[in-house]
């Protein structure tokens, strides 16, 4: 890795690599300020020690992560509103004998770890007293750790290889024609695998520029940011594309066709995504693909594809296995459901804190995605493995009831299903929750659900067992990664249940039913 981004530095002297509404560093600021901060890692740290990095989205902290990688140490990467709001259960899962953070922050987490503090500016303001004690070593084959999202349990801190982290850069470098002239306004928390893996890394090794924009202070204007950096590589989840789209209509912006590439993720993609993206990206390619924090990337397609709007994700990575398997047998013909499993250099060796690897025998991790391998060789996602409900004997996909609702309507932003317990008789209901934007709830209420009823009906008299009941919800919770936070969505419908709260008109949840027009 040390070579790799000496080499950016050195092609890149006099030209910006890292920026955000603060800052702007070449080539020869960036390797400055690793000068200072090299010293005091290795005065602090020992090769191989875990460090755990935190801080908002900004340029300080990719500076943070790259110095703590180029001094072969691991950056742990935490994302800061988890740190603060669970600090000793956090510092204590890193193993870190050392904390990178912002200047002012320190004083929340100095008491639990010696810590390292930068201003914006990328200088040491504090630094600890004494040396710390090293608390644990990571093999010498391990990049960094990043931790999933933790939608549906605890996050796990996943070991990102070495090999896998830059086979991957590499690919997606010629892959995206990636190049000094790229510019990348990196707008996903790089806490976040696709922003950190395949957007940050990949421009910052093949000598781009990446401006670094915090969502939680600039939602209001991601997309204005997009206009004003001239960014031709974008990376986007469905909620932050749709956040765009509307930013744009109100403010009557043009489209921005100087974007070349954008990548999609974060959950089901969707025909509208699409629709939206070429509406604002009118000369870009459209990409999504499939991968997990624990294997970075693991298949790619774009828009020029026939399939790209249907449930497939693309054909493997070149370095890349996957087998469709069911009751362990790896099946081939087209449309045979199984469990999705992966191997190649980009699949996690190893979990912090836990002495078992999550692979099998061959090399193989359970990704607990559930697919099929459709006519054209692509791979298909019908969901995940515990989103395969049995109700009465019959398996359902809450994944396939997911798709026909968003699929009925362009109000709807999401929609996620759950298997809610029965407390009176053994057994699960069906619940549809769909996510309605405030602005869009009347509209949606007036002309559009008796419409989707009818619609919803006849799609759902296919299956065995569909839900009955539809709740109206304006946001999704979202874990800190932005994914949807599945047990927080179950949790807050059961409340809400329980207090009746349908019958209140103030409520962001509105119970309604399914039926027959």
């Amino acid at each position: 890795m040390k070579n790799r981004i000496d080499h950016s530095l050195l092609q890149a002297p006099t030209r910006a690599l890292l920026s955000d509404d603060r800052v702007q560093w070449t080539g020869h600021d960036i390797a400055s300020l690793f000068q200072e901060l090299g010293n005091a890692l290795e005065q602090l740290t020992e090769r191989h020690d875990y460090v755990a990095v935190s801080f908002p989205n900004s340029a300080v902290q990719a500076l943070a992560i790259l110095s703590v990688l180029a001094h072969e140490r691991v950056p742990v990467i935490l994302n800061l509103s988890d740190l603060k709001s669970r600090p000793d259960a956090w510092i204590e899962r890193t193993q870190a004998s050392l904390l990178l953070t912002l200047e002012g922050l320190e004083t929340a987490f100095e008491a639990r770890i010696p810590c390292l503090a930068l201003s914006r500016e990328g200088d040491i303001v504090k630094r600890p007293p004494v040396r710390p004690e090293s608390k644990a070593k990571a093999s010498p084959e391990t990049a960094l750790v990043l931790f999933t999202s933790g939608s549906t349990g605890q996050p796990k801190g996943v070991l990102v290889p070495k090999a896998g982290l830059l086979t991957t850069a590499d690919f997606l470098i010629d892959y995206f024609s990636l190049g000094p002239a790229t510019v990348a306004p990196v707008m996903l928390s790089i806490c976040h695998s696709m922003a950190l893996n395949t957007q940050f890394l990949p421009t910052f090794l093949a000598g781009g520029h990446c401006h670094f924009i915090n969502p939680q202070l600039e939602i209001n204007r991601l997309y204005r940011n997009i206009l004003d950096l001239r960014g031709d590589f974008v990376s986007l989840i469905g909620e932050t594309l749709l956040i765009c789209d509307e930013e744009r209509r109100r403010k009557k912006l043009p489209a921005a066709d100087h974007v070349r590439h954008v990548q999609l993720a974060g959950g089901l993609i969707n025909p509208r995504h699409l629709e939206i993206a070429r509406e604002v990206f009118p000369n870009a390619v459209i990409h999504k693909g499939y991968g997990l924090t624990e294997a970075i990337r693991v298949t790619m397609i774009d828009s020029r594809d026939p399939n790209f709007g249907s449930g497939a994700v693309g054909r493997p990575l070149p370095f890349v296995d996957v087998e469709v398997r069911d009751g362990g047998r790896p099946v081939s013909a087209p449309s045979e459901i199984g469990e999705i499993f992966v191997r190649g250099p980009n699949v996690l060796r190893g979990l912090l804190n836990s002495a078992s690897i999550p692979v099998d025998a061959q090399g193989f991790l359970k990704t607990g995605d559930v697919g099929y391998w459709n006519a054209a060789g692509q791979l298909c996602i019908t969901g995940r493995q515990d989103g395969l409900f049995k109700i009465n004997g019959h398996r359902v996909s809450g994944f396939e009831i997911e798709k026909m609702a968003i699929e009925t309507s362009n109000l709807i932003r999401n929609a996620k299903c759950l298997a809610i317990e029965e407390t009176r008789r053994a057994g699960h209901r069906l619940v549809l929750m769909v996510e309605v934007p405030a602005d869009l709830e009347a509209q949606f209420l007036s002309t559009g659900f008796p419409a989707i009823q009818a619609d919803l009906y006849r799609r759902f008299r296919q299956l065995p067992h569909f839900p009955k009941e539809i709740v109206l919800l304006r946001h999704f919770p979202r874990t800190s990664n932005g994914k949807l936070a599945v047990a927080e969505l179950t949790r807050l419908y059961l409340e809400s249940e329980k207090t009746a709260v349908a019958a209140n008109p103030d409520s962001s949840l509105q119970f309604l039913r399914l039926h027959a027009a």
